[in-house]
């Protein structure tokens, strides 16, 4: 996009020349994005738009921290 904070993320296990074709194919098609509702006129709002259901009364909790396995580990350690 135009601003800064319209970004797209690619996958980083691209070859450069793969990577250069789509980043040319996002460039030439930038106009097909639509960054608010009002680029995508003629689709309710509703459908578009995430809305969480929380309880203004709830107290957060955190989730308790799950033990991987070994191979798991491994590979997060790997990552």
């Amino acid at each position: 996009g135009d601003q800064s904070h319209q970004t797209t993320n690619l996958g980083t296990n691209l070859e450069p020349s793969e990577e250069e074709r789509i980043v040319e194919l996002l460039k030439r098609n930038a106009d097909l994005f639509a960054w608010h509702p009002k680029g995508i006129p003629g689709i309710d709002e509703g459908i578009i738009t995430h809305k969480l259901s929380l309880s203004p009364n709830a107290k957060p909790v955190s989730q308790r921290k799950r033990k991987l396995g070994d191979e798991r580990r491994k590979a997060v350690d790997e990552e």
